[in-house]
């Protein structure tokens, strides 16, 4: 009901009134449901798009090299990248320590297809 309220216009101190609740009542519901909201989509890192093209095509078996050079980029900025993309996923709760589960991580997140 709190959302209704805000997307109708309402201020804050309109909506505490209406649910007669207080304003630190009302900004407690409001991050209760802003966690909520986070933690549904919370398993799926945000992956910039070269971390994603990165991930991509090391899930699908391609070295560092033959990225680096497909992509026009050093081999240690391949690596960087890959670090990044493992230690997001780590912060999810999705550890992909080897190239085999970042390969069902890519799979089961639509980076890459089911084979």
């Amino acid at each position: 009901m709190i959302i209704e309220l805000f997307a109708s216009g309402l201020l804050a101190a309109d909506i505490s009134a209406i649910l007669k609740i207080t304003g630190p009542e009302l900004t407690a519901e409001i991050r209760s449901i802003i966690k909520k909201y986070r933690n549904a989509d919370s398993k799926i890192p945000q992956l910039s798009p070269k971390e994603r093209e990165v991930f991509r095509l090391y899930a699908y078996g391609q070295g560092a090299k033959g990225i680096a050079q497909s992509l026009g980029i050093t081999n240690n900025t391949v690596w960087t990248h890959i670090k990044k993309v493992k230690y997001k996923y780590e912060r999810v709760g999705r550890p992909c320590n080897t190239r085999s589960e970042m390969r069902q991580n890519a799979i089961a997140d639509g980076i890459i297809p089911e084979p």
